[in-house]
This record gives C-alpha cells, sequence and structure tokens, in this order.
C-alpha cells in the first residue's frame, strides 16, 4: 500500500487502446476515469546507461554436471540507428536465413542452435548457443568469425534480403493481436521513441541509400584519382617542354592527354561495373581487361579487317600516332564514352542492391 501511494501521485501514466472508437473520444473517457486520482506531476523514468565496451574480453565459466553446455557472447554496440541495428542483428543470429543459422548450426553442426537479440536500451547485442564441451573453442571462433564476416560487409544479397523480409513479416503479424501491439508500443515509451510499426517497416527499406551513396562515392573517388594524375602528367610533360626551350604542338598536346584521361575513365567505368557483381575486390581482372584492349588495339594495326574493334577499345582513339596525325576520332571516342558510362551506370544500379563493406 505504501508503494501504490507513491506511485500513484507521481508514477508515469501508459495508457493504450486498441479498437475502433475515436482517439479523442477513449482520450476523453481515460482523462474523466483518472480525474481523481491525486496527481501531483510524474517523475520521469530512470534512464538506461549505456557502457563503454571492455578493452579486453571478460570469459566467465561456470561448470554444472550437465550434458550440454550453454555458451552466451554479449557485444556492446553505440548504434543509434535502430534500423539499421535490427537488420544487422537479423542477418547476424535473428532469422533462419542469419550467418549464425546457416553456418554455425547447419553447415558446421557445432551447436544445437545459435541466435542472437538485439537490445536497443542498452545498446547490446547477445548470442545465445547450446554446445557439446568439446566444441566449444570451435564454436567461439566461428561465432566471431560470423560477426567479423558482417563487419566486413562481407554477404550476398539474399542474406540482407532475407533478414529484413523476416522483420518485415515479424512487425506485420505484430498487428494481428492487440497483446502484441501493446507490447511494441510499451517498449517504444520505454525507448522514448514515438516511431510506429509501419514507420519501422518503412525505415527498414530506406536501409539501402547509403549503399547508393557509398558506391558514388567509390565511384568519384575514382573520377578524383584519374583527373589529378592526368593534371599532374600534364604538368610535368608541359614544364619539360618548357624547361628544354623546345616548341610544341599545344592543341595536339592537349588533344593527346584528353584522349588519355578518356581512356582512362572509360576503363574505370568498365571496371567499376564488373567490380559490382564480385564480392571481393579482384586487381587482376582490372589489369586483365587493361591489356585485353590493349591486344585489342595491336589486331588493328595488324589486320584492317579488324577496324571495327576501333569501337571497342579505347587504345584506338587514345593512340598519339593517330592524334597528330589529325585522324578522325570523334567516332571511336564517343563509342568508349557511352561504354564507360553504361559501365559507371551499371555498378551503381547493382551497389544499389548490394552492400559495401566500410
Amino acid at each position: 500500500m505504501q508503494l501504490l501511494n507513491i506511485a500513484l501521485p507521481k508514477g508515469r501514466l501508459e495508457l493504450f487502446y486498441c479498437g475502433s472508437a475515436p482517439e479523442k473520444r477513449v482520450a476523453g473517457a481515460f482523462a474523466r476515469a483518472f480525474a481523481a486520482l491525486p496527481r501531483q506531476g510524474a517523475l520521469e523514468p530512470v534512464q538506461t546507461i549505456r557502457r563503454p565496451a571492455r578493452e579486453t574480453c571478460r570469459v566467465v565459466t561456470e561448470e554444472l554436471d550437465v550434458g550440454q553446455g550453454k555458451l552466451c557472447i554479449g557485444c556492446r554496440t553505440d548504434c543509434t540507428d535502430m534500423a539499421a541495428a535490427m537488420l544487422m542483428n537479423a542477418m547476424f543470429g535473428g532469422a533462419t536465413t542469419s550467418k549464425l543459422f546457416v553456418n554455425v548450426r547447419e553447415r558446421l553442426s557445432l551447436c544445437y542452435y545459435a541466435d542472437s537479440a538485439y537490445h536497443r536500451l542498452k545498446g547490446l547485442v547477445t548470442v545465445s548457443s547450446g554446445i557439446e564441451f568439446q566444441n566449444y573453442g570451435r564454436a567461439v571462433e566461428e561465432i566471431l568469425r560470423q560477426l567479423e564476416a558482417l563487419r566486413r560487409g562481407d554477404w550476398e544479397d539474399w542474406e540482407i534480403e532475407g533478414a529484413r523480409q523476416s522483420l518485415v513479416n515479424s512487425l506485420r503479424t505484430m498487428e494481428d493481436s492487440a497483446g502484441s501491439m501493446e507490447d511494441f508500443v510499451m517498449g517504444q515509451a520505454a525507448a522514448g521513441s514515438d516511431e510506429t510499426i509501419p514507420g519501422l517497416i518503412a525505415a527498414l527499406a530506406e536501409v539501402t541509400p547509403e549503399r547508393v551513396r557509398a558506391a558514388a562515392e567509390k565511384l568519384a573517388a575514382l573520377a578524383v584519382l584519374v583527373l589529378a594524375l592526368n593534371a599532374v602528367c600534364l604538368a610535368c610533360g608541359a614544364a619539360s617542354i618548357l624547361a628544354v626551350g623546345e616548341t610544341a604542338a599545344w592543341g595536339d598536346l592537349l588533344r593527346y592527354h584528353a584522349a588519355l584521361l578518356g581512356m582512362q575513365l572509360e576503363i574505370g567505368g568498365v571496371c567499376f561495373g564488373l567490380s559490382a557483381l564480385l564480392r571481393r575486390s579482384s586487381f587482376g581482372l582490372a589489369m586483365g581487361l587493361a591489356a585485353v584492349m590493349y591486344f585489342l588495339g595491336l589486331v588493328i594495326n595488324l589486320d584492317q579487317g579488324m577496324a571495327w574493334l576501333r569501337f571497342v577499345t579505347p587504345y584506338y582513339y587514345a593512340d598519339a600516332a593517330r592524334i597528330y596525325a589529325g585522324e578522325a576520332l570523334a567516332g571511336p571516342l564517343a563509342a568508349g564514352c557511352l561504354l564507360g558510362a553504361a559501365g559507371a551506370a551499371w555498378g551503381l544500379w547493382r551497389y544499389g542492391r548490394k552492400d559495401i563493406a566500410a
């Protein structure tokens, strides 16, 4: 009774209603019903303190006379993006398409079960697993390996889409149960959030723009690097000509460097598009593509019947001899620009549908 006398005048009241009556009518009914309460101003609830991660991992072992062990791992996160953190946890161990379920449980059979949970109020991600005692070391190693793979962005499209769909379906089924909706809203109130179920579903769908921005930054970095390198090369070449007191056909020299820039951007755009199909970077692919293009340029010089290749390889329109001879190169140059732009556009579209490692 003493606690009740403290709670009634100062406790925070959270009222939930699920039904077809208008909101104002329900609010008025509750206001009249509780009007007689001796309210003296509500106290704000105690805020959860988020603590930083330890510098070293702490291991706690409890031994019992049982046949199956319980492995628990806790990780701290300072992520404040709820939708992104939910999706990350679903990919890690919160769904049947997750890395823990597919790899640790199914593929390697290191545990009876393995899942993870995201505790947003405390900023924690916990892993729970049932294991044989002799599999303890391997299970810990593999769970942490899967977490590292997730951190690097080493996953397939179906993993993130499966996790997203699992979360969306779970949220939608909440609307079929008044109790589930009440639990959700109570959790939102405790977290100080007014986000609704439809709003959270929309937020999950909007996690992808970060990938598009990351792809655009990657492409922009490529273009800036190429432009900077060409500017340095042109400046050094011009300075060398002036230093030795020679005269140069500056118009042809600028056209030559412009053609080199176009060639590099074309190959860069094509490589960018191809990289979107790969899970990891491949330096060999880029070098191989450049070598093939150079070889096609040699083929044109050796066989006039292969002249159509001038619209494929950028080494044709970037050939200094052709430029200084005044040969018409507008057609091959335009074809190269279209090819490079197509590769870059494909890469941006493709990267918008897969995640990029940070």
